[in-house]
């Protein structure tokens, strides 16, 4: 579970990182360890001065009981949806449909051409799309929830395209403008996914390389580290755990050549073999002859 923040300056940083597994010892629900995300997050901005907040959240956190903390914390939020098939109402006493049902009865407010975000190859690609949007005030949890609802609709989209996106957000939507605003801030978000590319395939997370958990959990937020450097996310070479990736990496110091993505992923190669390495000579420590040549290969008696 990870967050960038943004400014709206620009500048980006690693906010929040945490690896976790639903096997580990006291693992208790997702949504508790997202609440937990979304508290600590809103709690350190707010320590340190930062009055609003926009929290802007990808398919799979639009969980009703996400939204409702994100609105005890008082926090905008941009989401995009993925259960389309919600109950939602148009008025807070009016008769409960789908989210899917009730965008298409508003009429297109607003239509322009976008660059929309693509994942091909693990990869984001940006591709012009013309895009249709409507807009739709929307009440959730038996309507005591207000948000709005944006559908941007892609009309000339390849074939076998998602048709298009859903998003809700608390922030004030009128056509043209706000409406732009809001797609504007849910696309900023995109800015994280080569990052998540980038650390996903650094060192195949998908591929059993270390069976200890906590090893992964280290590798996982080294991983983030070297990402946070290579994309200006706050770090940089003065970070000890950088600087030992680049050692491992084969960097020599040069002042005016800074270690790049190759250093720090053959660094990061070569943490993990450390790690498999260890975990090995555990596993047959108690083997005779797959110890003795473990004694002859690494010098023990």
């Amino acid at each position: 579970m990870n967050a960038i923040a943004l400014t709206p300056e620009g500048r980006q940083c690693v906010l929040y990182h945490r690896t976790y597994s639903t096997r580990a010892p006291g693992f208790t629900s997702e949504n508790t360890l997202v609440f937990e995300a979304l508290e600590q997050i809103t709690r350190s901005l707010r320590e340190v001065g930062v009055l609003r907040i926009i929290v802007v959240l990808d398919r799979g956190f639009d969980d009703l009981k996400v939204l409702k903390r994100l609105q005890q914390l008082e926090v905008d939020v941009v989401i995009r949806v993925r259960h389309i098939e919600r109950r939602i109402r148009l008025t807070p006493t009016g008769e409960d449909l789908s989210l899917q049902a009730a965008l298409p009865l508003a009429p297109v407010s607003h239509t322009f051409e976008m660059s929309r975000p693509i994942v091909q190859a693990g990869k984001v690609k940006w591709r012009p799309t013309r895009t249709e949007v409507r807009t739709q005030e929307v009440w959730m949890d038996g309507g005591t929830l207000r948000l709005n609802a944006l559908h941007l609709h892609f009309p000339t989209r390849p074939k076998g395209e998602a048709q298009g996106w859903t998003l809700l957000t608390s922030l004030p939507v009128s056509p043209g403008v706000n409406a732009g605003q809001v797609v504007k801030l849910y696309l900023q978000r995109w800015s994280i996914e080569d990052v998540f590319a980038w650390t996903k395939t650094a060192l195949g997370w998908e591929q059993v390389r270390v069976q200890d958990f906590e090893a992964l959990r280290t590798l996982v937020a080294m991983a983030w580290l070297a990402a946070a450097f290579v994309f200006s996310l706050g770090e940089t070479l003065d970070t000890p755990e950088v600087k030992l990736l680049a050692y491992l990496g084969g960097y020599v110091p040069h002042n005016n050549r800074p270690p790049g993505k190759k250093t720090l992923l053959l660094g990061l190669q070569r943490l993990a073999a450390a790690y498999l390495t260890q975990q090995t000579t555990r596993h047959f420590s108690d083997h005779a002859p797959e110890k003795a040549v473990i004694d002859r290969l690494f010098g023990g008696p």
